[in-house]
Protein backbone atom coordinates (compact mmCIF):
# COMPACT_ATOMS: atom_id res chain seq x y z
CA UNK A 1 0.00 0.00 0.00
CA UNK A 2 1.48 3.34 -1.15
CA UNK A 3 0.48 6.70 1.01
CA UNK A 4 1.72 10.37 -0.43
CA UNK A 5 4.03 12.34 1.61
CA UNK A 6 4.25 15.71 1.73
CA UNK A 7 7.84 17.47 1.23
CA UNK A 8 7.63 21.46 2.66
CA UNK A 9 10.88 23.65 1.24
CA UNK A 10 11.88 25.20 4.10
CA UNK A 11 14.99 27.54 2.08
CA UNK A 12 18.04 27.56 0.39
CA UNK A 13 20.74 26.49 2.70
CA UNK A 14 23.56 29.01 0.76
CA UNK A 15 26.22 26.19 1.22
CA UNK A 16 26.90 25.94 -2.58
CA UNK A 17 28.23 22.71 -4.32
CA UNK A 18 27.99 19.75 -0.71
CA UNK A 19 29.21 16.67 -0.55
CA UNK A 20 27.98 14.16 1.96
CA UNK A 21 24.72 16.11 3.36
CA UNK A 22 24.75 14.50 6.68
CA UNK A 23 22.53 16.02 9.53
CA UNK A 24 21.09 15.58 12.68
CA UNK A 25 19.81 17.61 15.49
CA UNK A 26 21.45 17.78 19.19
CA UNK A 27 23.15 19.59 21.93
CA UNK A 28 20.69 22.52 21.11
CA UNK A 29 21.56 23.33 17.60
CA UNK A 30 20.92 21.43 14.14
CA UNK A 31 24.87 20.43 12.61
CA UNK A 32 25.44 19.75 9.11
CA UNK A 33 28.67 17.66 7.75
CA UNK A 34 28.02 19.18 4.50
CA UNK A 35 31.60 19.14 2.53
CA UNK A 36 33.65 16.09 3.61
CA UNK A 37 35.89 15.18 5.66
CA UNK A 38 38.58 17.79 5.03
CA UNK A 39 35.71 20.54 5.06
CA UNK A 40 34.02 21.91 8.04
CA UNK A 41 31.57 21.72 10.31
CA UNK A 42 27.63 23.55 9.83
CA UNK A 43 25.31 24.63 11.39
CA UNK A 44 21.85 25.30 10.00
CA UNK A 45 18.70 27.43 10.61
CA UNK A 46 15.45 25.02 10.67
CA UNK A 47 13.44 27.44 10.05
CA UNK A 48 15.10 29.45 6.85
CA UNK A 49 17.37 26.62 5.72
CA UNK A 50 20.29 28.82 6.24
CA UNK A 51 23.64 26.68 6.58
CA UNK A 52 26.65 28.77 8.49
CA UNK A 53 29.85 27.26 7.92
CA UNK A 54 31.87 26.64 11.30
CA UNK A 55 34.94 24.92 12.94
CA UNK A 56 37.33 23.13 10.31
CA UNK A 57 37.11 19.30 10.39
CA UNK A 58 40.41 17.98 11.43
CA UNK A 59 42.14 14.32 12.70
CA UNK A 60 40.13 12.05 9.68
CA UNK A 61 41.74 8.37 8.98
CA UNK A 62 41.30 9.62 5.45
CA UNK A 63 41.55 13.40 4.98
CA UNK A 64 40.79 12.70 1.10
CA UNK A 65 37.18 14.82 0.94
CA UNK A 66 35.22 11.64 1.33
CA UNK A 67 32.21 11.83 2.61
CA UNK A 68 30.86 12.09 5.85
CA UNK A 69 27.86 10.54 4.52
CA UNK A 70 25.40 9.87 7.93
CA UNK A 71 25.05 11.61 11.16
CA UNK A 72 23.35 11.57 14.49
CA UNK A 73 24.04 11.91 18.58
CA UNK A 74 24.29 9.21 21.16
CA UNK A 75 21.97 9.03 24.03
CA UNK A 76 23.65 11.76 25.82
CA UNK A 77 22.56 13.94 23.41
CA UNK A 78 26.43 15.65 22.65
CA UNK A 79 28.59 12.62 21.09
CA UNK A 80 27.85 13.26 17.13
CA UNK A 81 28.67 9.82 15.48
CA UNK A 82 29.28 10.02 11.75
CA UNK A 83 29.61 7.48 8.96
CA UNK A 84 33.26 8.12 6.76
CA UNK A 85 32.00 6.65 3.13
CA UNK A 86 35.08 7.15 0.78
CA UNK A 87 33.10 7.10 -2.22
CA UNK A 88 31.72 3.42 -1.23
CA UNK A 89 35.34 2.23 -1.01
CA UNK A 90 35.67 1.91 2.34
CA UNK A 91 33.77 3.35 5.54
CA UNK A 92 34.60 4.08 9.20
CA UNK A 93 32.30 5.11 12.27
CA UNK A 94 34.07 8.74 13.88
CA UNK A 95 32.82 11.11 16.10
CA UNK A 96 32.76 14.71 15.40
CA UNK A 97 33.41 16.98 18.31
CA UNK A 98 31.00 19.83 17.81
CA UNK A 99 33.41 22.18 20.41
CA UNK A 100 36.66 21.99 18.03
CA UNK A 101 35.55 20.27 14.96
CA UNK A 102 38.19 17.12 15.65
CA UNK A 103 37.11 14.21 13.72
CA UNK A 104 37.72 10.43 16.00
CA UNK A 105 38.06 6.95 14.05
CA UNK A 106 36.21 4.44 16.44
CA UNK A 107 36.99 1.62 13.69
CA UNK A 108 36.40 0.32 10.23
CA UNK A 109 32.77 -0.44 9.08
CA UNK A 110 30.74 -1.57 6.42
CA UNK A 111 31.99 -0.42 2.82
CA UNK A 112 29.35 2.51 1.50
CA UNK A 113 28.26 2.78 5.19
CA UNK A 114 25.21 5.92 4.20
CA UNK A 115 23.01 5.56 7.06
CA UNK A 116 23.45 5.77 10.99
CA UNK A 117 20.58 5.89 14.18
CA UNK A 118 21.09 5.45 17.75
CA UNK A 119 18.81 2.91 19.59
CA UNK A 120 18.16 1.60 23.06
CA UNK A 121 18.95 5.02 25.06
CA UNK A 122 17.47 4.80 28.43
CA UNK A 123 14.35 6.81 29.47
CA UNK A 124 15.25 9.73 31.11
CA UNK A 125 13.88 10.11 34.64
CA UNK A 126 11.77 13.07 35.00
CA UNK A 127 13.40 15.62 37.10
CA UNK A 128 12.07 18.15 40.16
CA UNK A 129 10.82 21.19 39.74
CA UNK A 130 13.59 23.85 40.27
CA UNK A 131 16.44 21.52 40.81
CA UNK A 132 17.66 21.15 37.11
CA UNK A 133 20.43 24.13 36.30
CA UNK A 134 19.86 25.30 32.53
CA UNK A 135 23.42 24.83 30.90
CA UNK A 136 22.59 24.98 27.20
CA UNK A 137 23.78 27.44 25.64
CA UNK A 138 21.74 29.60 22.99
CA UNK A 139 21.62 28.92 20.00
CA UNK A 140 22.56 31.69 17.10
CA UNK A 141 21.98 31.80 13.34
CA UNK A 142 23.81 35.03 11.47
CA UNK A 143 21.39 35.04 8.64
CA UNK A 144 22.20 38.46 6.75
CA UNK A 145 24.56 38.05 3.52
CA UNK A 146 28.66 38.39 3.77
CA UNK A 147 28.59 40.91 1.25
CA UNK A 148 27.45 44.50 1.82
CA UNK A 149 27.71 47.99 1.02
CA UNK A 150 30.39 50.22 1.96
CA UNK A 151 28.22 53.38 0.89
CA UNK A 152 25.55 52.10 3.33
CA UNK A 153 28.19 51.46 6.30
CA UNK A 154 29.58 54.99 5.60
CA UNK A 155 25.95 56.24 6.08
CA UNK A 156 23.06 54.69 7.91
CA UNK A 157 25.03 51.68 9.32
CA UNK A 158 25.21 48.46 8.78
CA UNK A 159 21.75 46.52 9.61
CA UNK A 160 22.44 43.01 10.64
CA UNK A 161 19.91 40.29 10.98
CA UNK A 162 20.46 37.48 13.51
CA UNK A 163 17.80 34.46 15.23
CA UNK A 164 18.45 33.49 18.97
CA UNK A 165 16.56 30.18 20.07
CA UNK A 166 15.75 32.04 23.37
CA UNK A 167 16.21 35.07 25.37
CA UNK A 168 19.64 36.75 25.61
CA UNK A 169 21.21 39.39 25.78
CA UNK A 170 23.24 40.54 22.78
CA UNK A 171 26.79 42.27 22.09
CA UNK A 172 27.26 42.79 18.44
CA UNK A 173 30.29 44.10 17.72
CA UNK A 174 32.03 44.93 13.67
CA UNK A 175 35.69 45.55 13.35
CA UNK A 176 37.45 46.11 9.74
CA UNK A 177 40.33 46.63 8.28
CA UNK A 178 41.38 50.20 7.83
CA UNK A 179 44.34 51.62 6.00
CA UNK A 180 46.98 53.48 8.51
CA UNK A 181 49.85 54.69 6.26
CA UNK A 182 51.15 51.84 3.72
CA UNK A 183 49.92 49.54 6.11
CA UNK A 184 45.79 47.85 7.64
CA UNK A 185 44.88 47.41 10.86
CA UNK A 186 42.37 46.02 12.58
CA UNK A 187 39.75 48.75 13.97
CA UNK A 188 36.30 48.57 15.65
CA UNK A 189 34.21 50.29 14.13
CA UNK A 190 30.98 50.05 15.81
CA UNK A 191 29.31 47.77 18.95
CA UNK A 192 25.86 46.99 20.03
CA UNK A 193 24.43 45.83 23.09
CA UNK A 194 20.81 44.25 22.87
CA UNK A 195 19.58 43.72 27.19
CA UNK A 196 16.68 41.86 26.47
CA UNK A 197 16.39 40.62 23.31
CA UNK A 198 13.11 38.00 22.80
CA UNK A 199 14.00 34.62 21.15
CA UNK A 200 13.04 34.71 17.36
CA UNK A 201 14.66 37.12 14.89
CA UNK A 202 16.73 40.35 15.69
CA UNK A 203 17.74 43.15 13.46
CA UNK A 204 20.67 45.74 14.59
CA UNK A 205 21.92 48.61 13.75
CA UNK A 206 26.09 49.21 13.85
CA UNK A 207 26.89 52.95 12.41
CA UNK A 208 30.30 54.15 12.58
CA UNK A 209 31.51 57.00 14.34
CA UNK A 210 31.79 60.46 12.65
CA UNK A 211 35.47 59.86 12.84
CA UNK A 212 35.53 56.69 11.39
CA UNK A 213 32.98 57.61 8.41
CA UNK A 214 35.51 60.14 7.39
CA UNK A 215 38.27 57.46 7.63
CA UNK A 216 35.53 55.14 5.67
CA UNK A 217 35.11 57.42 2.81
CA UNK A 218 39.29 57.11 1.75
CA UNK A 219 38.11 53.21 1.57
CA UNK A 220 37.32 51.64 -1.73
CA UNK A 221 36.68 47.84 -0.02
CA UNK A 222 37.21 46.97 3.51
CA UNK A 223 37.63 43.44 5.09
CA UNK A 224 35.29 43.34 8.25
CA UNK A 225 34.53 40.23 10.81
CA UNK A 226 31.47 40.48 13.33
CA UNK A 227 31.34 39.06 16.22
CA UNK A 228 27.99 38.42 18.47
CA UNK A 229 27.62 37.09 21.82
CA UNK A 230 24.84 35.85 23.28
CA UNK A 231 24.40 35.10 26.93
CA UNK A 232 20.98 33.88 28.04
CA UNK A 233 19.28 34.15 31.11
CA UNK A 234 20.95 31.41 33.14
CA UNK A 235 23.94 32.49 31.89
CA UNK A 236 25.14 30.42 29.19
CA UNK A 237 27.19 32.18 26.67
CA UNK A 238 27.50 31.72 22.83
CA UNK A 239 29.66 33.54 20.59
CA UNK A 240 29.37 33.49 16.80
CA UNK A 241 31.49 35.43 14.38
CA UNK A 242 31.01 36.01 10.63
CA UNK A 243 33.18 37.55 7.98
CA UNK A 244 31.95 40.56 6.28
CA UNK A 245 33.11 42.00 2.16
CA UNK A 246 32.03 45.44 2.34
CA UNK A 247 32.20 47.12 -1.34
Amino acid sequence: MSRAVSVTNVGPSGAGVTSGGALAFGNGALYGLLNGDDGNLWTVDPASGVATKSRALNGSPNPSGALLAAATFGCDGKTLYSALNDYGASSNLVTVNTENGDIKNLGASVPALDALAIAGCPTPVPSTPGTTKDTTRPTVSLISKARQSLKTLRGGGLKFTMKVSEPAKLRVTLSGRLKKGRHTSSVRLARVTVNSASGGQVTVTLRPSSALRARLRKEKRVSGLLQVQATDLAGNVTTRTKTISFR
